[in-house]
């Protein structure tokens, strides 16, 4: 672990690629250099990795945005919408920091959702649930689609789509968007009753 005292010291070990830098809090210039610098990764980290839409200084998820966080973190809102509407609804009403478009949250009431128990599902490892939508198609969208699997309605109740649109108000900082912010205590939704258990969604991208 290094230590550093100035500006020049921390940028030199961040171009030789040290990870671990630690610096007096009592240099204020130094502080504020470094903090504002790892905003600007968190920043970066959303919008390139987890496509996440940088909006009217916060941020919102679309439709092709990538959970950072959760059993579901690694898949697209829509996959996980599809397959799993529940946990996003929960998401919506129990994560401070997760947001979706309002233009994005009319789509996905207005597109129905697969019946969990038609999908294949595997049991990777205790910890791990794959759901192979490999051979399934995707819309403009995002969605993956399979016209052998039944579809049902599904919308957010009104206070999922309230909790919404007051976050969309709020002030987000990256960081806490990457981790989903603040979560309330309760059981939250369940996928084939795992709710601990990682969900990964294969999806292979093929366009309509």
């Amino acid at each position: 672990m290094a230590f550093v005292n100035t500006i020049e010291e921390y940028l030199e070990l961040k171009a030789r690629g040290e990870k671990s830098i630690q610096w007096s809090i009592s240099n204020h210039e130094l502080s504020r250099f470094i903090l504002e610098e790892r905003k600007k990764g968190f920043h970066r980290m959303l919008v390139e990795d987890f496509r996440v839409e940088a909006f009217n200084g916060s941020y919102r998820y679309r439709l092709t945005s990538i959970l950072p966080f959760g059993k579901h973190r690694g898949n697209t809102v829509a996959a996980v919408y599809k397959c799993d509407p529940e946990y996003i609804e929960w998401c919506l009403m129990n994560a401070s920091a997760f947001c979706i478009a309002q233009e994005d949250i009319s789509i996905l009431n207005a597109t129905k959702v697969f019946i969990g128990d038609d999908l294949i599902i595997r049991e990777i490892d205790i910890e791990t649930y794959e759901v192979d939508l490999t051979k399934f198609k995707v819309n403009e969208h995002g969605f993956p689609v399979n016209d052998d699997i039944a579809n049902i309605e599904f919308s957010f109740t009104i206070a999922a789509q309230i909790q919404n649109e007051a976050k969309l108000l709020d002030s987000l900082n990256a960081f806490d968007v990457l981790k989903g912010g603040k979560w309330k205590l309760n059981n939250g939704a369940l996928f084939k009753g795992k709710k601990s258990i990682r969900i990964i969604i294969k999806l292979k991208s093929v366009l309509l």
